[in-house]
This record gives C-alpha cells, sequence and structure tokens, in this order.
C-alpha cells in the first residue's frame, strides 16, 4: 500500500505529458544506440582438407571467393565503445564444386560471440566464421627482411 508522499514523488518523476517509452520503444533505441553498421566483415576461412587459413576482409555488398566458396556478406554491425562487445553479421554461403551444381550452406546472422552456433561445422571441407566487423581494412604487415651488417 503506497501512502500520499510515494505516489506524490512517483507522479513528480513521470510527469503526465511524457509518459515513459513502452519496453518495445526501450530495445528499439537501445539497439540503435548500441550497434553500428561497418564496411567490412572479417571472416576466418579453413580448408579441414589442405589445412589452409586465411583472415579475410569481405566488403558489405560485395561477393568473395575462397576455395570453392563463394560468400557474400549483407551487413555487419559492431557494438559502440560503451557497449559490450559484439559483432554480428548478415551472410550467405555458396559451395560451387567443380563437378556439381552451386548450393546454398548457409544464410543467415553470425555472431563473433559464439561462433559455434553459426559456422559451417558440418561441412567436411571448409570453416568460415565472423571474427568482428570493422570499417577499415586489416593491414597486414609484410615480414621486413632483416639485413646484418
Amino acid at each position: 500500500m503506497l501512502c500520499y508522499c510515494c505516489i506524490a514523488t512517483l507522479n513528480a518523476s513521470t510527469p503526465s505529458d511524457h509518459p515513459p517509452p513502452s519496453s518495445d520503444e526501450s530495445k528499439e533505441f537501445q539497439e540503435e544506440d548500441t550497434l553500428l553498421n561497418t564496411q567490412y566483415a572479417q571472416l576466418q576461412w579453413v580448408d579441414k582438407v589442405t589445412g589452409r587459413f586465411k583472415l579475410i576482409d569481405a566488403k558489405i555488398g560485395k561477393t568473395i571467393s575462397c576455395g570453392q566458396l563463394k560468400i557474400n556478406v549483407t551487413v555487419c554491425r559492431q557494438s559502440a565503445p560503451f557497449a559490450p562487445p559484439e559483432s554480428k553479421s548478415f551472410m550467405a554461403i555458396w559451395e560451387y564444386p567443380k563437378n556439381g551444381l552451386p548450393r546454398k550452406l548457409f544464410s543467415g546472422w553470425m555472431f563473433a560471440s559464439s561462433p559455434v552456433l553459426s559456422t559451417l561445422v558440418n561441412h567436411p571441407r571448409y570453416n568460415v566464421w565472423l571474427v568482428k566487423c570493422r570499417n577499415e581494412r586489416t593491414r597486414i604487415k609484410k615480414k621486413e627482411s632483416i639485413v646484418h651488417k
């Protein structure tokens, strides 16, 4: 049971001309504030048969080829600096075998914080997962040759 003082305090903190946002509106604003669209998705690609692996910067909206795979990243979102770290990306992955018809292997969201949820774990040869979203390409430093004098 609330006394008159508690009711007055509650009414003072929530003016009638500005009602509190609904839970749906709060989630929408929170989602917009904490996720930033980026230009690149950094992916890890592994060929399980040959043991080859590489980091790939996939430009948003462009299709890239890796082995027999073609990957198209539609969107990649990175959390804002003040939010808990998270990257998520929507992508489609197709396999183009040499002796067969292309087939879709994956279409959906990948999360960098939970790669097991959305990788090509069941594919016999390839594995691809999201590492992070970024706005510039990864700069891989070439090994500098050392000259002994």
